[in-house]
């Protein structure tokens, strides 16, 4: 009996695979989180016109008839975009006076 032979002998007797489970879609992981403009003025302790925002580059996840909402996991990215803004609006003043 060769290897060959000996190996599907082998495969018969074993029991069938598992069959794989049906892989389920996560709602939370289809939909990221949002937050409101609002919300995020809130975040931050001051008002942010979502337009300033969006003049910035940092586009809205999704915009309904009461207003943009932006992904959660973005929040630090647009934090750090704003602290540029205003960095640079500071540096300007600075050199005006």
């Amino acid at each position: 009996m060769t290897w060959l032979e000996r190996l599907k002998d082998h495969l018969a007797t074993m029991p069938p695979p598992m069959p794989k489970p049906e892989l389920q879609d996560d709602p939370q992981k289809l939909m990221p989180r949002t937050i409101s403009t609002t919300q995020l003025s809130e975040l931050a302790g001051i008002h942010l016109p979502s337009q300033l925002l969006k003049n910035l580059g940092i586009q809205p996840f999704a915009q309904t008839k009461n207003g943009f909402f932006w992904d959660v996991e973005d929040v630090p990215f647009i934090f750090l975009k704003l602290s540029k803004y205003f960095t640079d609006k500071a540096k300007e003043e600075l050199k005006k006076q």
